[in-house]
């Protein structure tokens, strides 16, 4: 049995509408299924990634496990959304690291990084 998500009615268990308020029931499906994605995403940057993104990628799984064992779907919504946010996060600061630090071994391979390369706008 479930109970409902705005008065606490017990409903069944496939009931889409509590027969007590007419409140729309969310759907626990699309909750595990967002949950599995940012799972698997939240692991990738744990193993892959930088620090700061595998500390970002931590604290998502952590969200994402919430979110999973949570029965009540406006709490696992509002903790999918926080670790889809982290999971951004930590990508976008992993590739700018990826992104500077092939700069600068570019620059460095060129023979441009230092003080040669002051030279060339002084």
């Amino acid at each position: 049995m479930k109970y409902c998500s705005n008065c606490g009615k017990e409903l069944a268990d496939a009931a889409v509408v509590c027969p007590g308020c007419g409140h729309m029931q969310p759907k626990a499906a699309a909750t595990v299924n967002k949950s599995t994605v940012y799972l698997i995403w939240s692991i990738v940057l744990i193993v892959v990634c930088n620090p700061i993104a595998s500390i970002l990628g931590i604290i998502a799984l952590v969200y994402t496990a919430k979110a999973g064992s949570s029965s009540v779907g406006g709490d696992a919504e509002k903790d999918i959304g926080i670790a889809r946010t982290l999971c951004i996060v930590a990508t976008c600061i992993d590739a700018l690291t990826f992104v500077t630090g092939v700069i600068v071994k570019l620059l460095s391979f060129l023979g441009l990084f230092g003080l040669h390369w002051f030279r060339i706008f002084w």
